[in-house]
């Protein structure tokens, strides 16, 4: 059996998803590890999760001077000996130095799950936001870098840079969806690498239905309201279009005059979006909760909702809709990047981004049927249930381990 090094930043929600799978090969009896960066909440050595030193201020100030990833000392430094098999997490980002991946190739076998398209590209996780396709071309006068006003736009360099690091080793690739895939086999900078196609997955025996009633006491929600939920780590920022929302409630409103509906709204940055907020609680009550890291409690949450309401401009796939889908939530969303191959026909209502009279719409409709929105909700648990289990993605990652040597491209 080969030994297995996960590593990935502490924190986040792909750091979710590798601590969940990380999880059930140990308890496939796997000889899984997961090394994690800060925070260090969940290290335990009884569970194989072990803390990777970092020297902050030194990374900080190397930051300020540098480009990208390409200053950072502390992952440098780090010694995975005894390890087969180093499994890669998220290293497009500024915790972990491309150039690591040389020596790691040298004494490892390599893989690397492709959690968004940042390695693939100049910088950007998605061009999808920008309308953009120059990663096609190696990047360089990015939309992105004029819309935020970067002093240098230095995506070209990063993308070259990316490329000559990532054709001087060998990686196995793991893409999420087909979505992912296509990328993958299109980018410059990754069609060189085999990809494999194996989804995310989720404890669906701890994700589950629960007493409505008794969670909405839990968390002091109103017993006769039907309850719109949306989660996000951070509601400012243009990709997860919270902007959006007082026009799209506004709407749905037109379509919807029962007083019986309120907004629950969990994550961080609510304060800076106090003034959208108050323009929906003209429209129906808001309910604010703060990021919730405890499982156990946004499992009581999600059950609080009737309805999942999603909005992002792109995504591979999210946790919360993976979340919300297992516990009996109908999913509303935007049908971008990977979603659509989360949820088919009869699992919840996806719409196209910019359509917002047809999401206000698909709302109303949920929430006006009860039978529908109780029915689409049971087929939202059953798919994922039957295609997204973690059970199953560590069965994958095992066939996967120990066939790590084949350049062919395998899609379960």
């Amino acid at each position: 059996m080969p030994r297995v090094a996960h590593v990935c930043r502490g924190s986040g929600g792909f750091a979710n998803s590798t601590r969940r799978v990380h999880l059930e090969l140990r308890r496939q009896e796997f000889d899984s590890h997961l090394f994690i960066t800060p925070p260090y909440d969940h290290c335990s050595l009884e569970a194989a999760i072990h803390p990777l030193t970092t020297i902050p201020w030194l990374d900080r100030r190397l930051a300020r001077r540098g480009v990208d990833n390409i200053t950072n000392i502390s992952s440098m430094l780090w010694d995975f000996s005894g390890f087969d098999i180093i499994h890669l997490h998220g290293i497009e980002q500024s915790w972990f130095n491309l150039y690591k991946l040389l020596p790691l190739d040298h004494h490892h076998q390599l893989v690397l799950t492709l959690h968004m398209k940042n390695i693939g590209t100049g910088g950007c996780a998605g061009p999808e936001m920008w309308a953009c396709d120059r990663w096609r071309q190696g990047c360089g006068q990015c939309p992105m870098a004029a819309a935020e006003h970067w002093w240098w736009d230095g995506t070209g360099f990063t993308f070259n840079r990316r490329k000559n690091i990532l054709n001087d080793v060998d990686l196995t690739l793991i893409a999420l969806n087909q979505w992912m895939v296509q990328f993958a086999q299109e980018s410059e900078i990754l069609k060189k690498h085999p990809v494999v196609q194996i989804p995310n997955g989720i404890d669906t025996d701890f994700f589950r239905p629960l007493d409505k009633s008794k969670c909405r006491e839990a968390f002091g929600l109103p017993l006769d309201k039907k309850l719109i939920l949306t989660v996000s780590p951070s509601f400012p920022g243009t990709r997860r279009q919270f902007h959006l929302y007082s026009q799209i409630l506004g709407m749905f409103r037109e379509h919807y005059t029962g007083q019986d509906v309120a907004l629950v709204l969990v994550g961080g940055g609510l304060r800076s979006v106090e003034h959208i907020v108050r323009e929906i609680e003209t429209l129906l009550p808001v309910y604010q909760f703060k990021t919730i890291d405890n499982e156990t409690e946004l499992i009581q949450l999600y059950n609080c909702a009737d309805v999942y309401m999603y909005r992002s401009m792109v995504d591979n796939q999210p946790n919360v809709i993976l979340e919300a889908m297992a516990c009996g939530l109908p999913i509303v969303g935007t049908g971008v990047g990977g979603v659509p191959e989360m949820i088919s026909s009869g699992e919840g209502i996806l719409v196209p981004l910019y359509d917002l009279s047809q999401m206000s719409k698909a709302l109303a409709d949920l929430l006006s049927d009860d039978a529908k929105r109780k029915s689409t909700g049971v087929r939202a648990r059953d798919r994922i249930v039957k295609s997204f289990g973690v059970q199953e993605q560590a069965q994958k990652y095992i066939e996967l381990y120990e066939r790590i040597g084949s350049s062919e491209i395998v899609l379960f």
